[in-house]
């Protein structure tokens, strides 16, 4: 059973770590000319990183800001308050426990916070990339050339243009110009898939961010199906999100 003693006094730490919040509130809203959220953003920051884990906004996420960072102040000022009932080189280990474990854990949650924001960044602006008219024109260019030699290639470059004024065949058809306007940031990969009468009868297609030139989560492959998909990881890419689908 909490005494009466500290009862009151954890009272006090909740409504002085509320009031304590009003100066660095009123900071965030200093215009900084289009630079973002004032310096009194610094002292919400365990509180955003954590709060951002739920995908709250708005009012909700300002009030759920305001809660967990009340109640996380609280803590040592509360400390502080009952330092007498304490050696006091017992509240200073505390307190700079406390604000240790604070600062690794914002560490870890702003890491963890930006790394999924940029996976839904990448996840919205998947389908507006220029790379999709380069893997659509593969598509449509394999297709034909199934049509008309009977199976796909073995290699990608069997759709370039001969060399030489040399004639059109299956191993050079003529039907994609290379490199394509996006191999210069993007790598092409392509595998074509034997059947059991040893023909290609199918392929896989993926296309990946080269590393420095965008963003490495950037996966997007394809098949005989023609549809296309995304996904920030390689290996989930051929199960992930359809962006585009056969004919359309």
């Amino acid at each position: 059973m909490i005494k009466k003693g500290y009862a009151r006094s954890y009272v006090v730490a909740l409504l002085t770590a509320l009031v304590l919040q009003v100066p660095f509130a009123i900071l965030v809203f200093i215009p900084r000319s289009g630079l973002g959220p004032g310096p009194g953003v610094l002292f919400f920051v365990p509180s955003i990183a954590l709060i951002q884990l739920f995908s709250t906004n708005g009012i909700s996420s300002a009030i759920s800001i305001a809660s967990c960072q009340t109640l996380l102040t609280a803590i040592p000022i509360f400390w502080l308050i009952t330092w007498r009932q304490r050696p006091a080189w017992a509240t200073m280990i505390r307190l700079a426990c406390f604000i240790g474990l604070l600062i690794v854990a914002s560490t870890v949650l702003i890491r963890f916070e930006r790394r999924r924001g940029e996976r839904h960044s990448a996840v919205q602006g998947s389908t507006h990339s220029a790379v999709l008219g380069s893997i659509e024109r593969l598509n449509n260019s394999l297709a034909f050339y199934q049509r008309k030699y009977g199976q796909y290639p073995e290699k990608l470059e069997q759709l370039d243009f001969p060399r030489d004024g040399a004639d059109i065949n299956s191993t050079r058809s003529a039907l994609v110009e290379f490199p394509l306007p996006m191999q210069e940031f993007f790598g092409f990969t392509y595998s074509a898939r034997r059947s059991d009468n040893g023909q290609y009868s199918g392929y896989e297609l993926h296309v990946d961010a080269k590393p420095g030139s965008w963003s490495a989560l950037y996966h997007y492959c394809s098949d005989e199906t023609g549809s296309i998909r995304f996904s920030t990881s390689y290996n989930t890419c051929m199960s992930g999100l359809i962006i585009k689908a056969q004919g359309k």
